[in-house]
């Protein structure tokens, strides 16, 4: 099993549910759609 370095839980993917990898800065994209999000416009 892998682990994030922050050591939090995975982030999923809103569209497909798969998993998303970080890929920049501050910018996720799911490993199966292909959607990316950048999580700090939630908060």
């Amino acid at each position: 099993m892998q682990q994030k370095e922050e050591g939090g839980e995975e982030d999923l993917c809103i569209r497909c549910g798969g998993e998303m990898v970080h890929i920049g800065f501050k910018i996720y994209r799911c490993q199966v759609c292909g959607h990316e999000e950048k999580p700090e416009d939630i908060m």
